[in-house]
Formats: structure tokens, C-alpha cells, sequence
């Protein structure tokens, strides 16, 4: 059951993946720089709200495992409560951001973006129940059929010249809205929330999730803090391209995160009265992880002037050094993904935030400084993509650790693969001078 679901699972985030780089693809033919330079400041809020809304109610379903009708309902309906409260606040602060970094087109976007904060509140407990009793063939089906839904919308909406870049948040709001009527109609009777609510129950959740919810938001802005300082110093159109640039570079992490999440967390919370196993199994996680990563990373810095080339069009050549630069960002990033569950499959999120508060700060301190000296672009990928190789370094000591005596050693060399793989594979993109796309094309005819 277990490998059919890891089918699934890599079969609907490699289909997501691949619509959704699609969809972008798409998206540069109709979209300017500065449309693109919008579209990032309102990804990168949501983003952020995203990460706290759950209050990780959704890792506290899958903890709790078994539970009555009762106890789902209580969460649904806190998880729906903060989903609205996200909404609101999202619009209600759509003007303030919008002025904020001078884009008053940003507004309209922004109250698309707190309806879909609504409807992943409301479907929160629905996936996560999926999850806990190990139907992540179902949910990935689910999820293949929204993706399906919401491409066809955004590119119909592209191709109309309908709403700007609000076509791609649209798109977002119909793939939400897709999953969670399949989601809801097929949930089993004891999971759909019932007029009940477990005062007892609520306070225990939202305990367990509150640092597990502040952890994400600081880890968002950490990981989005460069992205954040390029739009307000920059503008939207050096925004825009930037934004490019780590959207593709985001493109493998995200087919790699909901894979890690849904098939590690569940494993690693079965071993947590087995310390050795647990260890074991950590230290896998981290290794395959790593080396799948490097690896990936290596040929997006190699490749990365074809793949902007197919992706973007030559109009947007300029994000290839912005690419390369954050190869090894990208490579290096998801081991902390094997770490997080960790911490949430043994119940000591606790131990996530303190980590996060220590990791944000070697983070965003540089970018800070740098900030002050306005750089190029460029300096904000190169110094990302260093101060996530001291993070995963420092998260032995700090976070590791204090969860689950882990040799150092032992962790650096179950990491390592994800550096040298891409140091490789961006000094072989600083050699290697591939010719465009183009230029091959109409050599050849």
C-alpha cells in the first residue's frame, strides 16, 4: 500500500509540477517584467500567510492518529476559523501592501489571494485525515484532477487577456476549490465535521501547533527574504525577473516537499518509541534526499540557458546568472524538510522554533547588511545561496540534536551530496557556454 501511495504521490506532484511549469511558460508569453514583479510580492504574501493559517493543525491530526467524530470536528472548525481570519485580515491589509511597494494593480490580487486562504482553511483537516490513514493515492488523484481544472481556467484567462497576472491567483483559487469538493464529498462519515466542538481538545492543538505555525512563517520569510528586499529596492520589473529565476529554481523543490512530508512523516511518527530505528531512518531521509537534490540542481545550473530559453523566451535571458547563482539554494534547502518532520512526527515542534529563530537570523542579518550596499540582484542569489549552506551546517548543533543524538558526522555526510553536487554543476555552467535554443535552430535550418 505504502509503495502505491509513493507512486501516486510522485505521479500527481510530477504532473503538478509539470502544469505548473506549463502554466508559467505560458504565462511569460503574455506577462511583462513588471506584471511578473507584481505577481511575486502577492506569491510571497501569501506564501507567508499560508504558513501560519494551518497552525499546524494538520501535522496535530496526523500526531493524534485515531480519534472520534468529535475531535475531527473540533478541528475542522478551528481550522476553518483561521482560514477566515487570514481572509479578512489578507484583504483588509490588501491596500496597506499594495502602497507598501508602490504597486496599486497588487490590490485586486491580494483579495484573490484571502479567498483561497479561506477554502485551504476549510480544507486543511480534509487532506491531512488523508494523509494520517495513508491515502495519499487518493489525495494525489485529487490533486492530478484540480491541477487539470486549474490550468485550463489560467490559461483560458491568459489567452483572453483576463485579469494581468491575477489569471495565475485565479488559477490557484480553482485548484483549492477543485480538491476540496472531491475531498469533501468522498471523506468518510466519522471525518466530516459535525456540529461538535471539544473545548479540551481545541487548546491541545492549537499548543502543539503554535510553534509549529510560528516556525513556517519565520522559515518563509527566511527563505523569501531575498525575494522581499529585490522588490523594494529594485522595482517590480528587476522583482519580476528575480522571481523568475527562483520559481524555477523552486519547480524540483516543490515536487519534493509533499513527497518527503507524506511519506516520512507518517513513518517517522511509527518509529518514535525506537530510537535506533528513528535514527536510521532519519539518516536516509536526509541522504536521499540529498543526493536527489544535488543532483537535480547540478543539471538546473548547466541547463539553466535552455531551460529559461524554453520556459521564458529570450526576453528573459537575463535570470540564466540569477539561476545558476541559486543552485545551490535549491540543492542544499530540502534537507531541512527531512529535519521538520522529524520534530513534528515526535511531537517537539517546540524544538522547530527555537531552531527557526536561530536560522532566520544567520539568514536574513547578511541580507540585511548587504541590503545597505544595494548590489546587483545577483549579490542577493549568491548570498542566499551561502547562508543556506551555513544554516544546514548550524542545524546539527541546534536542532538535530537536542531532537535525536544524531553523530555529526554521520549527519554531514548524509548531507554533503546536495553541496558538492551543485558547486560541480555550477562551475561547469561558468565553463560551459551553451549557444541559445534559437541560435541552434536556425543553424540547422
Amino acid at each position: 500500500m505504502k509503495n502505491r501511495d509513493g507512486v501516486w504521490t510522485v505521479a500527481a506532484t510530477g504532473i503538478g509540477a509539470v502544469f505548473q511549469i506549463a502554466q508559467m511558460a505560458i504565462a511569460a508569453r503574455y506577462l511583462s517584467a513588471i506584471e511578473f514583479g507584481i505577481l511575486a510580492i502577492v506569491a510571497v504574501s501569501a506564501n507567508i500567510v499560508l504558513a501560519f493559517q494551518d497552525m499546524g493543525l494538520s501535522s496535530f491530526c496526523v500526531h493524534l492518529g485515531d480519534a472520534d467524530r468529535r475531535s475531527h470536528s473540533t478541528l475542522f472548525w478551528t481550522s476553518a476559523a483561521f482560514g477566515l481570519v487570514s481572509a479578512i485580515g489578507m484583504f483588509l491589509l490588501s491596500g496597506l501592501l499594495s502602497s507598501l511597494y508602490k504597486m496599486p494593480s497588487a490590490q485586486p490580487l491580494f483579495m484573490l489571494v484571502a479567498l483561497n486562504l479561506f477554502l485551504v482553511g476549510v480544507s486543511g483537516q480534509y487532506q491531512a485525515n488523508l494523509i494520517r490513514t495513508f491515502k495519499a493515492r487518493r489525495l494525489a488523484q485529487y490533486e492530478i484532477v484540480g491541477r487539470i481544472v486549474a490550468f485550463g481556467a489560467t490559461t483560458g484567462l491568459l489567452a483572453l487577456h483576463v485579469l494581468g497576472p491575477g489569471a495565475i491567483i485565479a488559477g490557484m483559487v480553482v485548484f483549492t476549490t477543485s480538491k476540496l469538493a472531491l475531498m469533501s464529498v468522498t471523506a468518510p462519515r466519522e471525518t466530516r465535521p459535525h456540529y461538535e466542538f471539544d473545548r479540551s481538545l481545541a487548546p491541545r492543538a492549537l499548543a502543539f501547533g503554535a510553534n509549529q505555525a510560528g516556525s513556517q512563517v519565520i522559515s518563509q520569510i527566511r527563505a523569501q527574504a531575498d525575494q522581499l528586499i529585490v522588490s523594494g529596492i529594485f522595482g517590480p520589473r528587476a522583482a519580476g525577473t528575480y522571481y523568475l529565476a527562483k520559481e524555477l529554481v523552486s519547480y524540483p523543490m516543490r515536487f519534493m516537499q509533499p513527497l518527503i512530508a507524506r511519506l516520512t512523516l507518517p513513518s517517522f511518527a511509527l518509529l518514535q518509541g525506537d530510537r535506533g530505528e528513528l535514527q536510521a531512518a532519519f539518516l536516509l531521509s536526509v541522504r536521499r534526499t540529498s543526493t536527489l537534490s544535488g543532483l537535480t540542481f547540478a543539471g538546473v545550473a548547466v541547463l539553466s540557458p535552455w531551460l529559461v530559453e524554453i520556459m521564458y523566451g529570450l526576453r528573459f535571458i537575463q535570470a540564466v546568472p540569477i539561476v545558476i547563482a541559486l543552485a545551490t539554494f535549491g540543492a542544499v534547502r530540502p534537507i531541512g524538510l527531512s529535519i521538520g518532520m522529524l520534530a513534528q512526527a515526535t511531537g517537539r515542534a517546540g524544538h522547530e522554533l527555537r531552531w527557526t529563530l536561530i536560522s532566520s537570523s544567520i539568514s536574513i542579518l547578511p541580507l540585511l547588511g548587504l541590503m545597505l550596499l544595494k548590489p546587483a540582484p545577483l549579490a542577493f542569489a549568491v548570498a542566499a545561496s551561502a547562508v543556506q549552506v551555513l544554516v544546514t551546517i548550524a542545524a546539527h548543533p541546534f536542532f538535530v540534536r537536542p531532537l535525536e543524538p544524531v553523530p555529526f558526522r554521520a549527519y554531514i555526510q548524509s548531507a554533503a551530496p546536495s553541496l558538492i553536487l551543485a558547486v560541480v554543476g555550477v562551475l561547469a555552467a561558468s565553463v560551459i557556454n551553451l549557444p541559445s535554443l534559437h541560435s541552434i535552430w536556425l543553424s540547422v535550418h
